[in-house]
């Protein structure tokens, strides 16, 4: 079990915003923070998908249940003043509803406003089968921004958890998919 004191975590962001702000300046910023070490994703995502990895696939209705807008605010505000916010005690639905609400909030959507058309015309081509589809996605994918692939690698991995522990989340595929749309 991980120690109590390393999921209290107080974001050192000088008082910048988090929500709404470009993942590549995320980025840059914990690195000026962290180091040159810093990881691949935004401290903040990084935080939230440690507990949403550990939880989310033993939470029913995780993505589905939202807590309630106060409480979201409240945990946004405490994150955006750089407050300790201990993530394991915090409600993990709060925790899904903070993530959704972060990706939702990025100034350029994690698909990329650029690939909108591609991204679409292929999910409604009922013609493509599946190794053509993923050869397209594929190539999509491969047109991100590496800031934006890794976080949908991440992203993608806990989603596959959570809809492969269905029994218990009762959360399948095209759940998740409404959930996050």
């Amino acid at each position: 079990a991980r120690r109590k004191e390393e999921t209290i975590t107080a974001l050192d962001h000088k008082g910048e915003r988090l929500f709404g702000v470009p993942l590549a300046v995320l980025l840059e910023r914990d690195k000026s923070v962290v180091g040159a070490s810093a990881t691949e994703l935004p401290l903040l995502v990084v935080r939230l998908l440690e507990q949403l990895y550990e939880r989310a696939p033993i939470t029913e209705g995780v993505f589905r249940i939202s807590s309630t807008k106060m409480a979201l605010r409240e945990l946004k505000e405490k994150i955006e003043r750089g407050l300790r916010i201990d993530f394991a005690e915090t409600d993990v639905h709060a925790l899904a509803s903070l993530l959704k609400q972060f990706l939702r909030e990025l100034p350029e959507p994690l698909l990329t406003t650029t690939l909108d058309g591609a991204w679409i015309a292929c999910f409604k081509d009922v013609t493509l089968e599946g190794p053509q589809k993923f050869d397209i996605v594929k190539g999509l994918v491969s047109q991100l921004p590496p800031e934006h692939k890794i976080l949908l690698k991440y992203l993608v991995s806990l989603l596959h958890q959570v809809a492969a522990s269905g029994e218990i989340t009762k959360m399948n595929e095209p759940n998740l998919g409404t959930c996050l749309g």
